[in-house]
């Protein structure tokens, strides 16, 4: 700063006292003045920085713990309630045995993934339970069939009573009691074998 032509300049200096423990922010600004120049130095107290910065330091220690647990009080419960359904479809699955493939899952409402997830678990039920009864026929069927020539054979076998053909009776019968077995099967899966229960001392 210079000042006007013909004023006088008066520059005066004097020792301030400073803590040297405590913080301050300096400005530097140099003045030339006709014939020399000097430099001014400008010192502001920290203090208010640091009680701000303190300040602030001791919401964070205390409100960002307390954030996180609401966060993930928060998470939980959202991320619980989105994945319920799917827990309610993996139940019901789990409980489908081999006589439940007509039995299906429940489809939430929501057209979302989890309701096409549980329409995809309803058409595999419904694969299944095709691919079975289709077994469960063949079986019949297969047994129903067999049944009927294997009869005649032993007939004519047991009428011949030759010592030759003896084995190949004694093949009629195995084959007869596996084919009794498999129309067993069959309609025990079918539910339609008449069981009874009673105590076994072992």
């Amino acid at each position: 700063l210079r000042p006007p032509p013909g004023e006088t300049v008066v520059v005066r200096a004097t020792d301030v006292p400073v803590d040297l423990n405590e913080g301050f922010r300096v400005l530097a600004r140099t003045v030339e003045t006709p014939g020399q120049s000097f430099t001014m130095l400008i010192a502001g107290s920290l203090d208010d920085v640091h009680e701000t910065t303190d300040a602030l330091r001791g919401i964070l220690q205390v409100g960002v713990p307390l954030l996180s647990i609401v966060v993930a009080g928060g998470t939980w419960v959202v991320v619980g309630r989105a994945l319920a359904p799917v827990e309610s479809i993996r139940r019901e699955v789990a409980s489908i045995g081999g006589q439940q493939l007509d039995r299906r899952v429940p489809v939430p409402r929501s057209r979302d993934e989890i309701a096409r997830l549980a329409e995809t678990m309803n058409e595999m039920l419904g694969r299944l339970q095709d691919a079975y009864q289709r077994q469960e026929r063949f079986v019949a069927d297969a047994a129903h069939e067999l049944r009927s020539p294997l009869a005649s054979l032993r007939v004519q076998l047991e009428v011949d009573g030759d010592e030759g053909t003896r084995h190949l009776l004694d093949e009629v019968i195995r084959m007869q009691r596996l084919v009794d077995d498999l129309l067993i099967l069959a309609r025990s899966d079918a539910g339609q074998l008449a069981t009874q229960s009673s105590s076994v001392d072992l």
